[in-house]
C-alpha cells in the first residue's frame, strides 16, 4: 500500500506540474501575464478552501447532532 502511495502521489504531482506549465505557456501565448492574476486567483483558491472547510464541518456537525439525539 505504502508503494502505491509513493507512485500516486509522484503522478499527482506531475500531473498537477504539467497542468500548471500548460497554463502559463497558453496564457503567455495569449498575450497575459500570468504573475499578474496569480494573486488573485491564489486569495479565490483560499477563499473557496475555507468555504468549503466551513460546509463541510458545518454538514459535519449537523450529522453528529442527529445522531446524537437519535441515540437517545
Amino acid at each position: 500500500a505504502e508503494v502505491g502511495a509513493v507512485v500516486l502521489a509522484a503522478v499527482w504531482a506531475l500531473a498537477f506540474t504539467s497542468m500548471g506549465w500548460m497554463v502559463g505557456r497558453t496564457t503567455r501565448a495569449l498575450g497575459w501575464h500570468p504573475r499578474v492574476h496569480e494573486l488573485p486567483f491564489m486569495v479565490g483558491l483560499v477563499v473557496v478552501g475555507i468555504a468549503v472547510y466551513f460546509i463541510a464541518r458545518r454538514r459535519h456537525l449537523e450529522d453528529r447532532t442527529v445522531e446524537m439525539l437519535d441515540a437517545e
